[in-house]
C-alpha cells in the first residue's frame, strides 16, 4: 500500500466531515432552557402557592418548545431532506434530552407546590403529569447506551416511538383544555404548534407509506 493513498482516500471524508451538520452541546440547550426558567423568578414569589403554581405553567411553557423539535424532526427529515432536516436529526437525542430536563424543572416546581402549601394541582393535570413523566423518564434513560442496549432495536423503537405519541398527546389535550376554559393567547399558540407537529407526523407517515 502507498502511503499518498490513504491520504487521497482521507480527502472525501474530510470534506463530508466539515459538511457534515455539526452536533449541539447538550450543555449549552440545558443552560438555554434553566435560563429561560429561572429568568422569571425574580419577577414571582414562591413564598406564595399564586407564584409557584405560575412557575409550574412558565417551567412547561420553557420546556415544550424542545419537545417538538425533537418529535417533529423525523417527519420534517422525511418531507423536506436537506441540511436543516439533517441538523434536526443529528441533534433530535438532544433536544429530548433538553426538554427532559425541563420537566425536570417543572416537577420540581409541583412537588414544591404540594409539599410547600399542602395544595394539589388539578387531579386531571396531576394525573396526566404523573403518565408524561413516566414516558419522559424511560425515553431519557433509554437514550443511553448502558442501558439501551439492554432493550433490542424494536422494542426500543416502539417505546420512544409510543413515548413520543403519548407525551404529544397529553400535551396536546391539556392545552386544549386550557384554550377551553381560559382562552390564553400563548396555549392557543401552543395547541396550534401542537396540532402542526401532528398534521408533519401524519404526512410523513402518509409519504412513507406511499413510497412502501
Amino acid at each position: 500500500m502507498h502511503w499518498n493513498a490513504p491520504i487521497q482516500s482521507s480527502i472525501p471524508l474530510l470534506t463530508a466531515a466539515r459538511m457534515a451538520p455539526k452536533t449541539v452541546p447538550f450543555a449549552l440547550l440545558g443552560a438555554l432552557v434553566s435560563a429561560a426558567i429561572v429568568v422569571r423568578l425574580p419577577f414571582v414569589s414562591l413564598r406564595t402557592s399564586a407564584g409557584t403554581e405560575l412557575m409550574v405553567v412558565h417551567s412547561i411553557r420553557c420546556a415544550l418548545p424542545f419537545f417538538i423539535i425533537a418529535f417533529s424532526a423525523s417527519s420534517i427529515s422525511t418531507l423536506w431532506r436537506g441540511r436543516l432536516s439533517q441538523w434536526l436529526m443529528r441533534n433530535r437525542r438532544q433536544f429530548g434530552l433538553t426538554f427532559a430536563l425541563g420537566m425536570l424543572w417543572h416537577m420540581a416546581f409541583v412537588l414544591y407546590f404540594f409539599f410547600g402549601f399542602g395544595k394539589s394541582l388539578n387531579r386531571l393535570a396531576l394525573s396526566l403529569d404523573i403518565v408524561g413523566l413516566d414516558f419522559v423518564m424511560a425515553l431519557t434513560l433509554t437514550s443511553f447506551r448502558p442501558i439501551a442496549r439492554h432493550l433490542s432495536v424494536q422494542s426500543w423503537r416502539l417505546l420512544h416511538r409510543t413515548g413520543m405519541y403519548v407525551i404529544w398527546a397529553l400535551a396536546t389535550y391539556l392545552y386544549l383544555l386550557d384554550v377551553k376554559y381560559y382562552r390564553d393567547p400563548l396555549h392557543e399558540t401552543a395547541l396550534l404548534i401542537l396540532l402542526c407537529a401532528g398534521s408533519l407526523r401524519a404526512a410523513a407517515w402518509y409519504r412513507a407509506r406511499r413510497h412502501n
